[in-house]
């Protein structure tokens, strides 16, 4: 087995519930996370909402319940008979889980863009707390500049820990794709 690992940093950000998930997972979690995770905010009522969500085909759904187990956060539900979803909605495991794992193992894509609004997002709102009133405005700056919306693909200085590893690597589907179709071609 290959070696990806960097100390204790699990106790160090009091995520229990990670304590027995290795630290290759949380490097392939991301890799996969910058291939096919979306980071949304949504408003409801007088509420903001934060959600990440990664979508799938159907056949692909052991994969979501794996993440899912590992992770001890989230629902995997069966959209259609075509796609199926992992998605985490509730604010404490987005805020002390999810986001924890991101800071620690960072997105190496323009997917890191789009986190860094999304948690932006969640500081804001720790400050201010639930009053939508306050913070609604700032929010919707923010939200409307993730995603597909983004127009400002520039990641200076949102890099400085670039740090691509085999563990990131496996995690996106594309690689995986690409080098087992290049290495049976040269076989």
């Amino acid at each position: 087995m290959f070696s990806c690992l960097m100390g204790g940093w699990k106790s160090s950000h009091g995520l229990s519930k990670l304590s027995q998930v290795s630290t290759e997972f949380l490097q392939w979690f991301t890799g996969f996370t910058d291939a096919e995770g979306n980071f949304l905010i949504s408003f409801d009522r007088n509420f903001v909402r934060f959600r990440f969500k990664i979508s799938l085909h159907i056949d692909d759904i052991d994969t979501l319940h794996t993440i899912q187990s590992m992770l001890g956060i989230g629902i995997v539900t069966e959209e259609n008979k075509q796609y199926c979803s992992f998605v985490v909605q509730d604010y404490d495991q987005i805020k002390y889980i999810l986001c924890p794992i991101f800071l620690h193992f960072p997105l190496q894509t323009n997917k890191r863009l789009d986190f860094d609004s999304f948690y932006e997002a969640i500081l804001i709102k720790e400050e201010k707390g639930n009053n939508l009133t306050d913070i609604k405005d700032k929010l919707l700056v923010i939200k409307n500049s993730m995603n597909r919306n983004r127009e400002i693909m520039d990641s200076t200085g949102h890099f400085e820990s670039f740090a691509i590893n085999f563990c990131w690597l496996v995690g996106r589907p594309v690689f995986v794709f690409s080098f087992f179709k290049w290495k049976n071609k040269n076989l």
